[in-house]
């Protein structure tokens, strides 16, 4: 049984010491999934980056966090290297 709700999560989430300074949004692709990560127990740290776009694929994003790199391709769910 989880401890925190999505919303508590989401209110931890838009901290500076959880998230950074970077704006949290809650709707992102990429915010999503780390969400989940952290409900996972896999926290990936705070985003050294906001969502940077990949010219070569329209829609496509990708962040830089503390510890790995978040891709968001446009119909597939949120990769995860490092």
């Amino acid at each position: 049984m989880p401890i925190l709700s999505d919303n508590n999560l989401i209110g931890v989430a838009k901290t500076a010491y959880v998230w950074g300074d970077v704006p949290f949004n809650p709707d992102a692709a990429i915010a999503k999934a780390w969400m989940d990560e952290l409900k996972a127990g896999r926290y990936r740290g705070r985003p050294v980056s906001g969502e940077v776009a990949i010219p070569t694929t329209p829609g496509a994003v990708f962040q830089v966090f503390e510890q790995g790199v978040a891709v968001f391709l446009p119909g597939q769910d949120v990769s995860w290297k490092g």
